[in-house]
């Protein structure tokens, strides 16, 4: 794994608020990346998999643990550490990073920044049909229990939130195995990630923001 340098590239005016917001999902998103990371050794790749084996998926308290414990689990040396930070119009945040981790949330934001209304309206729909299925009260543990509607609708679900979040295939058969195949604590997992990919999402289209997804030196543009 390779660590280097990426920034959030940053324009017009940002209050406090705003900012810790954008830091906080930015983390979240980045433990999920590293979490399908196809190299993982070692004690690494055992916290991860913990993480995914722990939560029953059932209400609110396994999405806010599942984000915080992927996070703590990521080795000290590749959580994100500020290195720099300009605040101007434009200005940035550079952070030291591990670059295939900090690449792909740069992807998960672009791609949804590009159709951002879209994407929404997909999550929300998508999230709605959940909720009138009642999926959100099943356990992760108790697929087996479900109809042939729902388990055809998680499968289309979880497959449309593959693609909203432009995730590649290798990352997919990563997600797949850390799940251990099971539908349903996948479509939840994509939804919260999703969740937390909006915010930054939405601000990159505003062009308030750019989360790089390589060295490149591009800033957010008002024309």
């Amino acid at each position: 794994m390779d660590n280097d340098t990426t920034k959030l590239l940053l324009d017009l005016n940002w209050s406090l608020e705003e900012l810790s917001e954008v830091t906080h999902n930015y983390t979240r998103v980045y433990g999920f990346a590293f979490s399908l990371l196809g190299d993982l050794q070692g004690s690494d790749e055992r916290k991860v998999q913990l993480v995914y084996n722990k939560f029953p998926w059932r209400g609110g308290y396994s999405t806010v643990h599942f984000f915080n414990n992927l996070f703590k689990g990521i080795p000290e040396s590749g959580k994100p550490e500020i290195e720099k930070i300009k605040y101007a119009s434009p200005g940035y945040i550079e952070l030291a990073v591990i670059l295939e981790a900090a690449f792909h949330v740069g992807v998960m934001v672009a791609a949804v920044a590009v159709v951002y209304q879209t994407a929404v309206q997909t999550y929300k729909n998508l999230h709605a049909r959940s909720s009138e299925m009642k999926l959100s009260d099943i356990d992760a543990s108790d697929v087996g229990g479900m109809t042939l509607g729902q388990k055809n609708f998680v499968k289309r679900a979880s497959e449309r939130m593959e693609q909203v979040l432009d995730l590649s295939e290798r990352q997919r058969c990563v997600l797949d195995a850390r799940v251990d195949g099971n539908p349903l604590m996948k479509m939840k997992i994509l939804f919260s990630v999703f969740r937390r990919v909006e915010p930054l999402a939405e601000k990159q289209a505003q062009r308030k923001l750019k989360v790089q997804t390589s060295q490149e030196q591009v800033l957010p543009s008002n024309d």
